[in-house]
């Protein structure tokens, strides 16, 4: 599931592959299958929602900003989207979400130096 996805997937889902692999295979055949195909919405705009989503939630968003910018999302669409659920989840959701943001960017200035 990590390799697949480019970031880690936590101790529950690994635990949870260990003592249910089928389910496991699964749900990861379901997110591959929903999130990672870029028919007929493009996996940039999965990742977007995904990652306000999870804000929303206070869950922690980084692995999909990473996967949006990878799949050709800009650090200004990516703003926009948080800007954008401040209006039905509230502007903790846009400042929890714009935190991770900057922590991805200047993890990814830093691995870049």
């Amino acid at each position: 599931m990590e390799k697949s996805r480019g970031y880690a997937i936590g101790v529950g889902r690994e635990f949870l592959a260990e003592i249910d692999p089928d389910f496991a295979e699964a749900y990861e055949d379901l997110y591959e299958n929903v999130v990672c195909k870029d028919d007929p919405l493009p996996v940039k705009y999965k990742e977007l929602i995904v990652m306000v989503l999870l804000a929303a939630r206070r869950v922690d968003p980084d692995g999909h900003i990473k996967r949006a910018l990878k799949h050709g999302a800009t650090k200004e669409e990516i703003v926009d989207a948080f800007k954008v659920a401040m209006i039905p989840a509230g502007v903790p959701t846009m400042s929890y979400g714009l935190g991770r943001l900057k922590k991805v960017l200047d993890e990814l200035a830093e691995e870049g130096k």
